[in-house]
């Protein structure tokens, strides 16, 4: 991974351009001394959204940005883990100091991935490793079937920007432990019983009730006052 980063920057002649333009078009394999070119001035590359322009990516890209980040398996998995190491290379260096990037690869390369990630950004750097699972379990006829791919969640720095994204429950869900409904106002809330569990909570009695409670009984009293307590029955009362 080493050599590919200290390979010697190239520039091109017109005539080289014309000729690398051709093998593409035909779809030809590339002479192997052009395969890693990178720019001369990274932060010249365009095809890399840095979440601070408009672009829309439907221009074709130029010969440059074809020749950087074209995919290639022309040696096996060597060929790409070079490749992909000067790509994510170029990704850190156009990432903000609070940005983050995820890696989505399969289970061909990902442990790989983790290690090229790891000597780019740091191992510390990695805040998820997420599972995707793309189908259901099954099994092919000579091993175990593949069923999920990875991606990799790392940021650039130790303090980074962070959207929580949320998405609503299913019904079946919502059926489950959403059952009750505050009369005056139609919301629905969760079950969540105040009562504990023996040999976890502490036993004393409230209000003429003997039993494990989640909550000290100065809470119950605040949560009652709040009208935060919704009797089920005389003897069960769950947070609304």
């Amino acid at each position: 991974m080493r050599n590919s980063r200290k390979q010697k920057k190239m520039r091109l002649t017109d005539n080289k351009i014309r000729d690398i333009t051709r093998l593409l078009e035909e779809g030809k394999p590339l002479p192997e001394k052009y395969r890693f070119l990178l720019f001369e001035e990274k932060r010249e590359i365009e095809l890399l959204w840095n979440g601070k322009t408009d672009e829309t990516f439907t221009k074709q890209p130029n010969i440059l940005e074809e020749l950087a980040y074209r995919d290639t398996w022309g040696k096996g998995s060597d060929s790409f883990i070079a490749m992909i190491y000067e790509r994510l290379s170029l990704m850190k260096d156009l990432l903000e100091n609070d940005g983050s990037i995820y890696v989505h690869c399969d289970w061909r390369v990902n442990s790989e991935m983790r290690k090229v990630l790891n000597e780019l950004f740091g191992s510390d750097s990695i805040q998820s490793e997420i599972v995707w699972k793309r189908r259901h379990a099954h099994s092919n006829a000579k091993t175990i079937g593949y069923i999920h791919d990875t991606i990799f969640f790392y940021t650039k720095g130790e303090s980074f920007t962070w959207n929580p994204q949320y998405m609503p429950y299913e019904d079946s869900y919502i059926e489950r432990y959403y059952r009750y409904v505050e009369e005056k106002t139609g919301r629905i809330f969760l079950s969540r019983s105040v009562t504990g569990h023996r040999g976890v909570n502490k036993v004393y009695e409230w209000r003429g009730l003997t039993k494990p409670w989640r909550y000290p009984p100065q809470k119950l009293g605040e949560l009652d006052k709040q009208n935060r307590l919704f009797w089920t029955t005389p003897l069960q009362a769950i947070l609304r």
